[in-house]
C-alpha cells in the first residue's frame, strides 16, 4: 500500500511522491526496526513530540495485524513538556527549541532530524519524564 501523498504532505515533510512509490511495504520496515531496536530484549521506552505518531503506528499496525502492545511505555514529550511548564499553548519541536535556546538541526518534521532534535529536549530534562 503506498498512498497518494497530499500538496500538505509534500509541503510540510518534503517527502515527495516518488518516495513512497519506491517505499518498503510497512511489515518489512516494522520487521527491520524490531531487529534493530533488540525489542523485547532491551529495557527501553519510546518518545515523540506529540501522540500521532503513536496513533499512525497503531493503525498501521492493527491493519497489517500486528501486536503492539510492547510500545508502552510510551513518553508524549511534548504534552509532558508543556504541562509541567504550565504552558497553555502547545508549541512546535523547532520553537519549543528555540525557546531552550537549542539549535533545530536538519529538516523539519523527517523522522531523523526530528529524533535527533527531540532528543536534546529528552535529555535535557531526562529526571522529569514520567512513564
Amino acid at each position: 500500500m503506498n498512498p497518494t501523498l497530499s500538496v500538505y504532505c509534500r509541503h510540510l515533510t518534503s517527502i515527495q511522491q516518488s518516495d513512497v512509490d519506491v517505499a518498503k511495504s510497512f511489515p518489512k520496515v516494522f520487521d527491520e526496526f524490531m531487529e534493530w531496536a533488540e525489542i523485547p530484549d532491551q529495557d527501553y521506552v519510546f518518545c515523540a513530540w506529540g501522540s500521532k505518531d503513536l496513533m499512525m503506528i497503531e493503525s498501521d499496525s492493527d491493519i497489517h495485524r500486528y501486536d503492539v502492545s510492547w510500545f508502552r511505555p510510551y513518553v508524549d514529550v511534548k504534552s509532558q513538556y508543556h504541562s509541567r511548564r504550565n504552558i497553555s499553548k502547545t508549541n512546535g519541536l523547532a520553537k519549543t527549541l528555540k525557546l531552550l535556546n537549542l539549535e533545530f538541526e536538519g529538516e523539519a518534521h523527517r523522522a531523523l532530524s526530528d529524533a535527533y532534535n527531540l532528543s536534546k529536549i529528552i535529555v535535557r530534562y531526562i529526571d522529569e519524564w514520567s512513564y
